[in-house]
Order: structure tokens, then C-alpha cells, then sequence
């Protein structure tokens, strides 16, 4: 067998292993949340004035989806470092970190006052208020 040949296989091998741990670790940290009662957008944002609570609707299950948590189950005091961090053992899933490196790359200035899923929303409020023409969801979410 040739080197070349070794090294393929140990790559691949370990592409696939990097693959399967991240599948994995995916389904382990959406479990973490099912004991959790599902509840609506709406029942979740109720709190806020009307018309943010309807901005709020609208991104809520996109958060949901992006931080990998099952629909209805997350809540505005889950923390991005506690509730929303996957296993630090392995490091390849970690949705809450994506999201707040991208709030941070695209908004300097307001990725330093958001810890909970509520700073995150109220952080979407404040840049819907500052430029209402710009679609805050799909900018902040992708």
C-alpha cells in the first residue's frame, strides 16, 4: 500500500467520525430540551408590546431552528453559555456560539450585552428601531 493511499483512508476516516459526532451531538442537545412543555411563538413573547411581540413571532422559530432547540421549547431566559452550549467535550456543534459570533461580526457593539435569549431579542428590537426598513430577521439569522 502506498502512503498516499494510507492517508486517504485516515482522512476520510476521520471526515466520517467528525460527521457522526456532530450528528450525534446534534440529537443529544435537542433531547436536553423535550422535558420542556412546548410552547407557542405568541405565549413566549406575550410580554412585550403587541407589535414587537409580532416581530418577536416571526423570528422565533428561526431562532429555534438555528440554535437547534425542538419547536416550543426554548425560552427567553435560556443562556447562550448555560442552556443553549452544547457538550464542550466536542466542540464541532455549537449553535449558540455561531450565533452570537455572528450577531458580534455583524454588530459589534451589541454582541457584548447578549447572555440570555431575551438580550437577543431585545437586541433584534433595538436594531428593528434603528433601521425598520432593513428585514432585522433575515440579517441577524441568515
Amino acid at each position: 500500500m502506498s502512503v498516499t493511499l494510507i492517508v486517504g483512508i485516515l482522512v476520510a476516516a476521520g471526515i466520517i467520525t467528525a460527521i457522526t459526532s456532530w450528528l450525534l451531538t446534534k440529537r443529544e442537545f435537542a433531547k436536553r430540551f423535550l422535558s420542556r412543555p412546548a410552547l407557542e411563538p405568541h405565549d413566549v413573547v406575550s410580554g412585550f408590546d403587541p407589535n414587537e411581540a409580532q416581530f418577536l413571532t416571526e423570528l422565533w422559530p428561526k431562532l429555534e431552528k438555528l440554535l437547534g432547540v425542538p419547536p416550543g421549547r426554548l425560552r427567553l431566559t435560556d443562556r447562550f453559555n448555560v442552556e443553549l452550549r452544547a457538550n464542550s467535550k466536542i466542540a464541532i456543534y455549537q449553535p449558540a456560539g455561531d450565533v452570537l459570533e455572528d450577531l458580534g461580526s455583524l454588530f459589534p457593539q451589541e454582541h457584548l450585552n447578549v447572555s440570555t435569549v431575551r438580550d437577543y431579542c431585545e437586541c433584534a428590537l433595538r436594531l428593528r428601531r434603528r433601521s425598520p426598513q432593513k428585514d432585522v430577521v433575515k440579517v441577524m439569522l441568515g
